[in-house]
């Protein structure tokens, strides 16, 4: 498994179960951890996910994420109050 790969993986909580639970019996192999973090969680499915590269350069530099996210938000709202009346 690449380190990379290795270090962005967190696994949900159930997933941790399943895997303590085929870890107890003697079942647990690299194959079955890439199959189970490969899985799309069920969370993930309903999020929209932007990489901090595509955002920056719309913003000042000394913007945090969260400053980011709510300028991000009050122009959504901007724009579906002007477009969807």
């Amino acid at each position: 498994m690449n380190a990379m790969d290795s270090t962005q993986c967190t696994p949900s909580l159930s997933q941790a179960i399943r895997m303590k639970k085929l870890s107890e019996s003697g079942k647990l192999t690299e194959a079955e951890i890439e199959g189970i973090l490969g899985e799309v969680k069920q969370k993930e499915t309903d999020r929209v996910i932007f990489k901090n590269e595509q955002l920056y350069r719309f913003f000042p530099s000394t913007y945090t994420s969260e400053q980011m996210r709510r300028e991000i938000l009050e122009i959504l709202k901007s724009w579906r109050n002007s477009n969807w009346i």
